[in-house]
């Protein structure tokens, strides 16, 4: 912000359209944490192959579906007094995201951002995420591994215990 505030909107994922935001100019900027390839295409470009192309009509429209729903989602975490609990219900949407875009256990995360990106996107301080997360890992709800490639990686351990504290229980 022009009060030098970071804010964060998302996290997007490998395939996500971005910047599609029907201006001529783009309010906001994007960061890469992770290697990226990038498709520029003006608007007009698009609009013709809106026009043209079936395909990445369903594909714009599926995508307003999907900003939508991560829109309402993100509100929602914000909207829970408990820091815990935004921290829990990030874990267990990346977790639910990664586990259908790919064959992996559904308790195991890649987390390419930093913490202090995650602890921005959730708004609350670095420290108190940090915080969280060794508590997290005190009580056996997650396990941390080493790196890799850059990813932090995490096991929730006790899913249903992560369950209720982004239900609201306290740690």
């Amino acid at each position: 912000t022009e009060e030098g505030q970071q804010l964060i909107f998302g996290f997007p994922h490998a395939g996500d359209i971005i910047g599609l935001a029907g201006l001529e100019t783009y309010p906001n900027s994007v960061e890469s944490v992770s290697a990226a390839r990038l498709l520029p295409i003006s608007l007009a470009g698009f609009q013709k192959e809106i026009s043209q192309n079936r395909l990445t009509l369903d594909k714009l429209l599926s995508w307003i579906d999907q900003q939508a729903t991560q829109m309402r989602s993100h509100v929602a975490i914000l909207s829970m007094r408990q820091p815990a609990s935004r921290a829990a219900i990030f874990l267990l949407e990346m977790a639910k995201f990664q586990s259908v875009n790919s064959s992996k256990d559904p308790t195991d995360i890649r987390l390419p951002m930093t913490q202090r990106d995650i602890s921005t996107y959730l708004a609350m301080a670095p420290e108190t995420f940090s915080r969280i997360i060794r508590k997290f890992r005190e009580m056996g709800i997650i396990r941390t591994g080493d790196s890799h490639q850059n990813d932090r990686l995490v096991e929730i351990s006790d899913p249903r215990q992560m369950m209720e504290i982004a239900n609201g229980k306290k740690i």
